[in-house]
């Protein structure tokens, strides 16, 4: 019996270890040989954001800032998972989230689980329990 090993990639701020074994608990490997289960192997994606434009907007283009983040992404190694899938904890900067998926795409051919925390209710972000979702299946994995 054996477990795989998948890379669980951040920005601001790792998985609790509660959070880790709920993750670990809904992943199911697609490989028969695998009896063991998945454990998570998170990495920090070293990034210093760009600071906003005054209203919000970036100076670069959506297709520029995704290119940033892939070069970020290589920093981290992602490089080594080009042809999985990974797993995506997404920031509380919801902007990023997005950018970071496609880029994460772009570096491994595989829309990543993404690890979701933050919601906006009534016009603010805050933090609330996880929802784990299947970018390649559009399959939510967990319930909040």
């Amino acid at each position: 019996m054996f477990s795989i090993s998948v890379k669980c990639y951040f920005i601001d701020e790792p998985l609790s270890t509660g959070e880790v074994a709920e993750v670990e608990g809904l992943i199911t490997p697609c490989d028969d040989d695998v009896s063991g289960g998945v454990s998570l192997e998170q990495v920090r994606v070293p990034f210093v954001l760009p600071v906003p434009e005054h209203g919000g907007g970036y100076q670069k283009s959506p297709g520029e800032l995704i290119e940033s983040a892939r070069g970020n992404l290589r920093n981290a190694g992602i490089e080594a998972e080009s042809g999985s899938q990974v797993i995506w904890i997404t920031p509380k900067d919801l902007i990023w989230a997005s950018i970071f998926q496609t880029a994460i795409y772009n570096e491994t051919g595989f829309f990543p689980i993404s690890v979701h925390r933050w919601r906006v209710e009534e016009g603010a972000i805050v933090k609330k329990g996880l929802i784990i979702k299947d970018g390649m299946h559009g399959e939510q994995l967990s319930r909040d």
